[in-house]
């Protein structure tokens, strides 16, 4: 059974979490500090599949509707 996928929510806790680790424990919690961040980045400005898939679609017809013209 696979994982349920993590969410901006559970990133956002995370790196609450991270943080007071850094602050409480020192330097030695900040490169996993940095990875969550990262991380929560990327999942932030992800592209939704669904709108990439319509992006593709459109380029494909574009592409379609010049070739049709020459």
């Amino acid at each position: 059974m696979a994982a349920p996928a993590l969410t901006l929510q559970d990133y956002d806790a995370a790196v609450l979490y991270l943080a007071e680790c850094v602050v409480v424990h020192g330097e030695r919690f900040a490169p996993f500090l940095d990875k969550v961040l990262a991380g929560r980045d990327k999942l932030a400005n992800r592209q939704d599949p669904v709108a990439r898939a319509r992006a593709i679609l459109e380029q494909a017809k574009a592409r379609a509707m010049t070739a049709a013209v020459l």
